[in-house]
């Protein structure tokens, strides 16, 4: 439940991760995902920052998720985001790209364990956030979950967005079924994406996220002991931004990047979690265009370059 929710979360923010994910996240992408597969009684709040260091540019991200109201079957959370892409030296062709966040969800969850909730997102994701309506971004979520058995869920949503590489400012339907047989495997399959957490011996687990063809994180984890891992992995990730002063207001500036990198995570306290990545992220592109393409012309290439990544989280 929680990855899939991820996903939407990942959809309504465009994350870069993100990935991911982080999607993972989580994904990639830096989101909290956990809230929103949460009771309504059991939310709290949870802080999220994420710093990249590569050569030509910094990466930085915060994450908060917080519940003004809950009760064991209400909740009322509210979700601000801030990210920051400062290139270094400044960039004729590519300029500072922010993205500013803020969004609040309701959910509500029944006595048979059913659980709705909707969510409103109003931002900015442009070189001059808010300077005008054309670097507004919004969006909106109503989803719907419920048990089929101990192990399964199947959710359904309705997802819109102004900013994303497809359907952009359509209203788009989707579905996901969530299987967790036991604490070492739990997957979620839905249209477009996927996930998967499987500890197939012991200390050894796998992550998988995808949200086809735009996203995707594959983690192989060693597990030292409790939350202490290692891991490996690759990453294919994206961000997208709405451009100041552009000519054709549905033309959206986008970033890719694919990245191998490993890692250590390991708690620093009850609350608090940190982890360490370093790798190398090749194939990193800017370029301008009404929808995604795999192969953009004309873009801006910026060619490979280590990278060392340094995330806190914290639960409080």
């Amino acid at each position: 439940m929680n990855k899939r929710s991820g996903w939407l979360r990942a959809i309504l923010n465009f994350s870069l991760s993100i990935a991911a994910l982080n999607l993972t996240f989580n994904t990639s992408h830096g989101f909290d995902l956990r809230a929103f597969s949460t009771p309504p009684g059991q939310q709290t709040t949870s802080v999220r920052y994420a710093g990249t260091l590569k050569r030509d540019f910094h990466h930085q991200s915060l994450n908060v998720t917080a519940p003004l109201y809950k009760d064991d079957s209400n909740a009322v959370l509210l979700s601000p985001r801030i990210v920051w892409f400062d290139l270094v030296p400044n960039n004729s062709a590519v300029p500072d790209l922010y993205d500013f966040q803020i969004g609040a969800t309701y959910m509500r969850q029944t006595a048979r364990q059913h659980v709705w909730s909707i969510q409103s997102t109003y931002g900015s994701a442009s070189n001059k956030p808010f300077k005008d309506s054309s670097v507004t971004t919004v969006s909106g979520l109503a989803s719907y979950r419920f048990p089929t058995s101990s192990a399964s869920t199947w959710s359904f949503f309705l997802q819109y967005s102004n900013n994303r590489p497809i359907l952009n400012g359509w209203p788009l339907p989707g579905f996901a079924y969530t299987y967790v047989p036991s604490k070492d495997f739990r997957a979620t399959f839905g249209v477009p994406f996927a996930s998967l957490y499987w500890k197939y011996a012991d200390h050894w687990s796998v992550n998988l996220f995808t949200l086809a063809p735009w996203v995707a994180r594959l983690q192989n984890n060693y597990i030292i002991g409790g939350p202490i891992q290692v891991f490996a992995g690759g990453e294919l990730s994206q961000a997208t931004f709405l451009l100041h002063g552009r000519a054709d207001k549905k033309e959206r500036f986008y970033y890719d990047e694919k990245k191998a990198f490993i890692g250590f995570q390991s708690p620093l306290s009850a609350a608090l979690m940190g982890e360490l990545e370093a790798g190398i992220s090749d194939d990193r592109r800017f370029f301008s265009s009404k929808k995604y393409r795999p192969n953009p012309s004309p873009r801006t290439d910026l060619g490979a370059s280590g990278y060392g990544k340094l995330t806190l989280s914290a639960r409080l």
